[in-house]
């Protein structure tokens, strides 16, 4: 949840994923999933800043969940040589080829 001002300086908090689009004109206006509009004192910019926020703080990227740092490819053990391979996920090998291997392939 983020909290937000109404224009009557009440706060509010509210579930940013409702939020279908916000505008400036010139108070900021949401609009939230079944139709229903709120007027904000924040900025436009305040909130997209907030709802950001939001979101880093209840989000956690797949590579911490995994582990592993950020931007690198995801390891793979294989099975036979027990050595660590990238998996490979672009057009880099060969159509048909597979950096894993097959099934059963122990």
């Amino acid at each position: 949840m983020i909290k937000l001002t109404r224009l009557n300086h009440s706060i509010l908090a509210i579930n940013p994923d409702h939020i279908v689009a916000a505008e400036a004109s010139p108070d900021t206006t949401l609009v939230l999933l079944g139709g229903d509009k709120l007027l904000v004192r924040e900025s436009l910019d305040e909130l997209i800043e907030r709802v950001i926020e939001y979101r880093r703080a209840t989000r956690t990227p797949f590579e911490a969940l995994a582990g592993l740092p950020d931007g690198d490819p995801p390891l793979v053990l294989d099975a036979k040589s027990h050595a660590h391979i990238h998996a490979c996920t672009c057009s880099e090998r060969p159509h048909g080829t597979s950096s894993l291997p097959p099934h059963g392939g122990r």
